[in-house]
């Protein structure tokens, strides 16, 4: 698939459902003994929650997931 970012093509096979391809990352510290960790959330067409149509969360910040391969 060939998706475009900041009007630039991207070659590659990128991750996500219904030609959306935008994720939502947040940041996770550790707590009660559990590690630290990045929640991953698939956003919606237009980059926002597709739920509830609000922009992205508190210390989110939006990315891609791109499938490497040897």
């Amino acid at each position: 698939m060939r998706m475009k970012t900041g009007g630039v093509r991207q070659d590659g096979v990128f991750i996500g459902s219904g030609n959306v391809t935008t994720w939502g990352f947040g940041y996770r510290p550790a707590s009660d003994g559990e590690p630290d960790y990045y929640e991953m959330r698939l956003l919606g067409p237009d980059g926002a929650d597709p739920t509830t149509g609000e922009p992205l969360r508190g210390g989110e910040f939006k990315g891609f997931l791109r499938v490497e391969g040897a």
